[in-house]
């Protein structure tokens, strides 16, 4: 990955990318910017188990952040 290289940078959400043990750091921009942000599936759709396990972990972190 070319930002790993030294190369260039990314632009993410906060958390989004798991950064330990990368040499990677996240760093804030010094205004916050928010975005809305929606996810929409089919009802009753089948789902792969990656899948699941992304939607697993954006309830899991809607829950936290609800605090």
């Amino acid at each position: 990955m070319l930002i790993e290289e030294g190369i260039g940078m990314a632009f993410t959400f906060s958390r989004l990318v798991n950064t330990k043990g990368t040499g990677l750091v996240f760093r804030p921009l010094s205004s916050a910017i928010e975005s809305h942000l929606f996810l929409v599936w089919k009802k009753f759709n089948m789902f792969t188990s990656a899948s699941e396990l992304f939607l697993k972990r954006i309830r899991e972190e809607w829950e936290n952040s609800e605090g």
